[in-house]
């Protein structure tokens, strides 16, 4: 298909130039291989399966939120959340869902979408929610309303409360154009990953073929509305530039962490360099902060409760690029997550969680999340989740 196509040679960009891995097998492993399992949650409204859960987020009362969206029906041009195409939206599974999954192999949850009546077209990316004093939880969302078209990409924040979801207000910078993935830092401060500069199909393949790196971090914040009433225009600062594909962010132990998907490694600058403030603050180079090696390429990043870094990788970008056009449908894609224990050396080897090398339960992982006594899976391309407890655990 003329769109799989483009997806293909989009990613097949990203892939150019960085180090492949041999994987010598195709047997899953990690610590907690064998206690994985697929989990298939379906929209409570409609019953259609949910596909391409590509990020999550956990709140306070054990609840998650889910980015969802269906590549694979919107490139091919089929109507989402029919038939066999998955809906787009931002879900909520309540905090009892792991006391709701079924017996045996019957493993099947149902997410409501929050934002079927909300906005018209919501095709959100990453994700991310910080609790208010009063118990209102914002959430930051990067939108890909046009599906992968950069002209299209922004910001909307919500706010949540007793599963009621409110619009805020959306940001359309258009330098917000290659927006990835969102942190936030309190209800009117955001990071943000800008993977690539380039806008447009043409300029961006070449950044990532020829370079040289041009992925970013933007600090988001809106206006105070104790000051002009309104929300009104939001400010964009520059934290950090020169990363080979920003994609996922965290923050967690007075640092922050950016993936760079092309690195293979991720970055890590300090909060307090993330929250200078100034009338025209200076771009700060990557190369001036700490970089951590990985073994393949990562994507989205999520903390733990014993502030611990999940690190959710593509083993090949090159297999991710054939999966995303649809010729390794079948096959898939692999997924691999790996723990990061946080110290002031980070010298900590990652420590591998699970590796599915070519996608045979999960295919092309992004996000991994812990919760309920275990690990939760999504992915930008394949059905449900996957559900991975400890060992032990039922």
């Amino acid at each position: 298909m003329t769109v799989g196509l483009t997806a293909a040679v989009g990613t097949l960009a990203l892939a150019t130039g960085v180090q492949p891995n041999l994987l010598t097998s195709s047997e899953p492993s990690g610590r907690l291989a064998a206690s994985c399992q697929p989990l298939t949650v379906t929209d409570a409204a409609t019953g259609v399966p949910l596909r391409g859960i590509e990020d999550l987020v956990a709140l306070p009362d054990g609840s998650l939120l889910l980015s969802a969206r269906d590549r694979w029906a919107l490139e091919s041009g089929e109507p989402e959340g029919i038939g066999a195409a998955g809906p787009s939206g931002l879900f909520h599974l309540r905090g009892d869902w792991a006391g709701e999954l079924g017996i045996g192999d019957q493993r099947s949850l149902q997410a409501k979408n929050l934002t079927a009546r909300i906005l018209p077209v919501f095709r959100p990316h990453g994700i991310d929610a910080i609790a208010g004093n009063d118990g209102t939880i914002r959430i930051f969302a990067v939108n890909r309303a046009g599906g992968d078209e950069q002209s299209s990409t922004g910001i909307d924040v919500f706010d949540f409360r007793e599963e009621r979801l409110q619009h805020v207000t959306r940001i359309d910078d258009p330098r917000l154009c290659r927006a990835n993935d969102v942190a936030a830092i309190d209800g009117r401060r955001a990071l943000v990953t800008l993977d690539t500069a380039a806008c447009d199909r043409i300029g961006n393949w070449r950044e990532l073929v020829f370079g040289p790196p041009e992925g970013s971090v933007v600090r988001l914040t809106l206006p105070d509305p104790k000051d002009s009433g309104s929300l009104g225009e939001a400010q964009l600062t520059p934290v950090a530039t020169g990363l080979r594909f920003a994609n996922g962010i965290a923050i967690g132990d007075g640092s922050v962490w950016v993936a760079e998907t092309r690195g293979q490694r991720l970055l890590r600058l300090p909060l307090a360099t993330a929250l200078e403030d100034g009338t025209e603050p200076e771009t700060s180079p990557a190369s001036a902060f700490a970089r951590i090696p990985l073994p393949a390429s990562p994507d989205n990043l999520t903390m733990t409760g014993a502030g611990d870094l999940l690190v959710t990788q593509h083993p090949s970008l090159l297999r991710l690029a054939l999966h995303r056009a649809a010729w390794l449908r079948r096959e898939g894609a692999g997924t691999r997550v790996d723990r990061l224990a946080i110290d002031e050396s980070v010298e900590a080897e990652p420590r591998l969680e699970w590796l599915d090398p070519k996608g045979a339960m999960l295919s092309a992982g992004t996000v991994a999340l812990e919760a309920s006594d275990g690990l939760v899976v999504g992915s930008v391309t394949a059905a449900g989740l996957a559900w991975c407890p400890e060992p032990g655990q039922t």
